[in-house]
């Protein structure tokens, strides 16, 4: 499934921290100081997933080292994409960071079709929102320009990327004040 995993703070607002799915490790931030919850995940597709008490997983990446291997290349891509999603928020226009999500969507759970690249995101407005670090007017205002532009469609949750890589160079090229 896929999960995305956001953290809430005191006074209520919430941000993304990273977008998960078969295969990952969420919870990773979590090692350091296992007995406070760094974040939550949010399942927006149907999930699985297995939780291990701290005590748990350090007693079987004892005893299997490749789970320890494992568990370290998975910190590692978690590290990596949190340090692009960090850049990305604070170098990029608002509007820059609403387009790399589009494509980080699309480059992870896309699929090709005769419409162009389609990918889902069944998250709301809100928490698409909080993933990009804009307001949720904001992020349906560019969403409705990039649709009346034709450089997307949105059919639902279903997202629709005509031409890649004449919407990676609109990303690029178009400065927004955020």
């Amino acid at each position: 499934g896929k999960v995305l995993s956001f953290y809430e703070s005191e006074t209520g607002r919430s941000g993304a921290t990273g977008v998960w799915s078969s295969g990952d490790a969420v919870g990773l931030g979590d090692f350091g100081n296992h007995h406070i919850r760094q974040h939550s995940p949010y399942c927006f597709e149907d999930a699985t997933y297995l939780v291990l008490p701290f005590n748990m997983l350090t007693e079987l990446s004892q005893k299997i080292p490749e789970l320890s291997v494992a568990l370290l290349m998975a910190l590692s891509t978690r590290l990596r994409w949190f340090a692009q999603f960090s850049a990305s928020l604070e170098t990029e226009s608002a509007h820059q960071r609403i387009c790399s999500t589009l494509i980080m969507f699309a480059d992870r759970f896309g699929e090709k079709t005769p419409r162009g690249i389609r990918f889902d995101i069944a998250l709301s407005d809100e928490k698409l929102a909080a993933l990009t670090g804009v307001s949720r007017q904001f992020l349906n205002s560019e969403l409705s320009a990039l649709t009346s532009s034709g450089l997307i469609e949105r059919a639902g949750k279903s997202f629709f990327i005509a031409n890649f890589p004449k919407f990676s160079t609109h990303m690029s090229q178009k400065v927004s004040s955020s």
